[in-house]
């Protein structure tokens, strides 16, 4: 009885010793069928398809995990079984590749069995649906030779860049979209969807993409400012949070969105508001302080705080500090703005849960601090600018 006749008999679950079984049956088979090949028409290739429609008839209606198993016990007898030439295997496992119920993983082992050229070979084979991680684990596995290894480690590199760099125009496309799309007629919300929509498809953010996202937003801005003379900050802060806006000085990337409207012929007899920056900076500012409320107990926010503090003017920086000082909800305490840095900087390091209770008690400890710096600086003549020119 053939193995053909023994499939269509079978009509049980298949244990492990069952595929095991099979595999040498069907490893058998495969055998004796290329040594009827030496006499008749039959090639490698039709062997190897024979061999993947007995795969095929065994798992019918298996698993996913029971057709994987399968998938490996079967190459694997292919890969090892002398008197079965090797492309038996290889072209067994390029049909597996293209199986959608087996991962991958199941054949990956077997494959690495295989002589260096062959192995060298699946790698660069284009019908072979492996991925970059597949072919990467194969080429270190399974190719023993240092020269060819390296070689093959840098083909996958190289497919890998060249990959990314197509996966990166295509987002960028899809975010250029946007962009031009961007007008007075899209509201925030709007725009906020679509960008996140967006960027969550995005496979790998890159500088490219992180400045696009950034362009999206400053026009927008300046949109809002060229139709109604003032934008809000906290819807466009669900897709770039304040303080990053700060950080990367939002104002400045939007009055620069603004004069590429300006400069438009199609906008040119239109009627626009004017552009107002430091309107605009103090709106991001003031949507900071909500932003620091909101996550007081988030080590990360305080170093952002700290580094936006150092973008700021002498005079923004002030005023920001006094919202901060309301925000940690300290009252009483009159620090400098240095005094108060030093607090943030001191916070940040302090984990999140014990965090609360070092404030409180810490400030009798600032303010008796600020109590002496004030007594000291009046007798020296130290102001509170010397204060704030350190920060520079």
């Amino acid at each position: 009885m053939g193995i053909h006749e023994i499939i269509k008999r079978l009509k049980f679950a298949f244990s492990s010793a069952d595929l095991e079984k099979l595999a040498e049956q069907g490893a058998e088979e495969i055998k004796k069928n290329v040594q009827e090949a030496k006499d008749s028409d039959k090639d490698i290739e039709s062997i190897a398809e024979m061999a993947y429609e007995q795969y095929q008839a065994i798992t019918k209606n298996k698993s996913k995990e029971e057709k994987g198993e399968f998938a490996k016990k079967y190459a694997e007898f292919l890969v090892e079984k002398k008197g079965i030439p090797f492309d038996i295997a290889y072209n067994f496992i390029i049909m597996m590749t293209g199986e959608k119920e087996v991962d991958n993983k199941y054949v990956i082992g077997p494959a690495k069995k295989l002589p260096d050229a062959k192995v060298s070979d699946l790698i660069s084979e284009n019908e072979a649906q492996l991925s970059l991680e597949d072919k990467f684990e194969l080429a270190k596995g399974g190719i023993q030779n240092p020269d060819l290894k390296d070689e093959k480690l840098e083909e996958i590199e190289e497919e890998k860049r060249e990959k990314q760099r197509k996966e990166e125009i295509a987002d960028l496309n899809s975010l250029e979209s946007l962009y031009r799309r961007c007008d007075e007629n899209i509201g925030d919300w709007q725009l906020v969807e679509e960008l996140n929509k967006k960027m969550k498809m995005v496979r790998r953010v890159t500088p490219k993409i992180e400045e696009m996202k950034r362009k999206i937003v400053a026009k927008k801005i300046a949109c809002n400012y060229a139709k109604n003379g003032t934008s809000t900050v906290y819807i466009l802060a669900n897709v770039i949070p304040a303080i990053e806006m700060g950080k990367m000085n939002m104002p400045e990337l939007a009055r620069r969105e603004y004069e590429t409207i300006e400069k438009n012929p199609n906008l040119k007899n239109k009627s626009r508001k004017k552009f107002n920056e430091q309107e605009l900076r103090d709106n991001i500012l003031a949507e900071v302080e909500s932003e620091a409320e909101k996550r007081f107990n988030e080590t990360e926010a305080f170093k952002e705080l700290e580094s936006m503090l150092k973008i700021l003017s002498v005079e923004e920086r002030k005023k920001q500090i006094e919202g901060l000082k309301a925000i940690i909800k300290d009252s009483k305490l009159r620090a400098t703005v240095e005094q108060t840095k030093g607090l943030i900087d001191e916070l940040s390091k302090i984990p999140e849960e014990k965090r609360l209770k070092v404030i409180s008690s810490i400030q009798d400890v600032v303010e008796e601090r600020n109590e002496k710096n004030i007594s000291h600086s009046n007798s020296s003549g130290v102001t509170q600018s010397d204060d704030d020119e350190n920060l520079r």
